[in-house]
């Protein structure tokens, strides 16, 4: 039996300023017409039950999430009391589908609100490869994404020799975001992959190796598990979930566990991890504008524009910015500098202009 987990407690603030706290990345249509969460839930119908679905989102975000998934069973998006990061967000998710599986030891497939993956068929095809992978009870699956470039940006896998279907190999090692000159190696090397930070594992496994390496993280939410149906459940999930170490869940179980395999991906991915993304999934015009919105632009080339319904930006003699307007904020920055926007979410919250984040 497969059960699905959505990770979507994320705020992108390279995004900043469509995304916001009370609006995150995964909530705004970045790569068309729906939202990022919308495209995440609607690549798993019809091969996962919508009642074995689960979002695991943050408390403030909850509301926004049944807004845009209204198909979804309310009590299937799943509240954490604060961001713990993915350690704490991957177990969260493991004790809610060990309760509702009963004694059905379940297959979880893990996946992020906030990638863009095609084509589904493709996607669905390596799922089924590492469901086999995981089916023994010991092993966690990684997808692995064959970097198109060398990005420092992210983190990669070294493959070790094949182990099951074509495309699955044996995880020699984690590396986190190595230096620019690395990472043009490796992406060269034909044996690293980036980490896509979905997985695909039994139920028993992921909270067994929780509980191996992690104990405390573990404990924690056995006790949660337990208050489960209980009147003070909501209280113990509020007083153990603040105690959560914050950890990734590579750094907590990936990179210590011995069974570990990666599938290489062979559906087509992207993080959109900023605005310079935006072109890869919108048209662009002869001189090389994406436009989100409307936008007239004289002498303008290779630019990044994005305005809100009834607002127009025009520009003149300028190339290679992003230029993103709101109701209440505007950025204008260059292309290159993409990734710094966040530095602007960070300048605003030192400067306490809640408002604008």
């Amino acid at each position: 039996m497969l059960y699905a987990v959505i990770m979507a407690g994320g705020s992108g603030t390279r995004f900043w300023p469509r995304s916001r706290k009370t609006r995150p990345k995964h909530h705004i249509a970045i790569a068309g017409k729906k939202t990022m969460i919308q495209q995440s839930l609607e690549r798993l119908e019809g091969e996962v039950p919508l009642e074995r679905i689960l979002v695991v989102t943050i408390a403030e975000q909850v509301g926004m999430t049944r807004e845009q998934l209204p198909e979804l069973p309310p009590e299937n998006i799943i509240a954490e009391p604060q961001a713990r990061n993915t350690a704490a967000a991957v177990g969260l998710g493991a004790i809610h589908v060990k309760a509702r599986s009963g004694d059905t030891d379940a297959t979880i497939l893990v996946v992020t609100a906030d990638h863009v993956i095609q084509p589904k068929s493709e996607f669905w095809r390596n799922v089924r490869s590492a469901e086999s992978l995981a089916a023994d009870g010991r092993t966690l699956v990684i997808f692995g994404i064959p970097p198109t470039w060398g990005n420092p940006g992210f983190g990669y896998i070294l493959r070790g020799e094949q182990a099951g279907p074509a495309g699955s190999y044996r995880v020699t090692r984690f590396e986190e975001k190595p230096a620019p000159e690395v990472a043009a190696q490796w992406a060269e090397s034909g044996d690293h992959y980036w980490n896509s930070g979905m997985f695909v594992w039994k139920t028993s496994t992921i909270l067994r190796e929780l509980q191996q390496h992690e104990p405390e993280i573990h404990a924690s939410l056995k006790r949660i598990e337990d208050s489960f149906g209980t009147d003070n459940a909501d209280e113990v999930l509020v007083n153990e979930y603040s105690s959560i170490k914050k950890l990734p869940i590579d750094k907590a179980v990936m990179e210590r566990a011995e069974q570990v395999k990666v599938v290489e991906a062979t559906f087509g991915w992207d993080d959109v991890g900023s605005w310079k993304a935006v072109p890869n999934h919108h048209q662009q015009d002869q001189a090389g504008n994406t436009a989100i919105g409307n936008f007239e632009g004289i002498e303008t080339s290779s630019c990044i524009i994005a305005s809100e319904p009834g607002h127009l930006i025009a520009t003149y003699g300028v190339a290679d910015l992003i230029i993103v307007q709101t109701s209440d904020a505007t950025l204008v920055c260059r292309k290159d500098d993409a990734e710094n926007v966040k530095k602007i979410v960070e300048r605003l919250e030192k400067l306490g202009l809640e408002d604008y984040l």
